[in-house]
């Protein structure tokens, strides 16, 4: 009786490790948003789509928060809010610009 016990839980526990380092077949879908401090954000999605956002000049801090990291923020948590998780983010075109890359989750 202990042997049959033994080897059903073995055989759950195979099973349990088994599933639980099963690899997706789905492939991975990114999302790329690129801010051009002089020009405006970039976004271009899984499909394709590009998306435009135009940013406001500025002449001080006060400003740059309001027109263009404000904005920023906003679109980095509607990303968020879709479903994207940010997985890196590199500086682009002397260092005020960058890159962010998102991972649709």
């Amino acid at each position: 009786m202990k042997k049959q016990l033994l080897l059903a839980l073995l055989i759950v526990a195979g099973l349990a490790a088994v599933l639980a380092f099963k690899q997706e077949n789905t492939p991975k879908k990114y999302l790329t948003l690129t801010i051009l401090i002089s020009h405006g954000m970039t976004i271009v999605d899984e499909q394709g789509t590009k998306q435009t956002i135009k940013l406001d000049p500025y002449k001080n801090f006060e400003q740059w928060v309001e027109n263009v990291q404000a904005p920023l923020t906003t679109q980095l948590n509607e990303l968020a809010a879709k479903g994207y998780k940010l997985i890196a983010v590199s500086p682009t075109f002397g260092g005020s610009n960058a890159t962010y890359i998102f991972e649709k989750e």
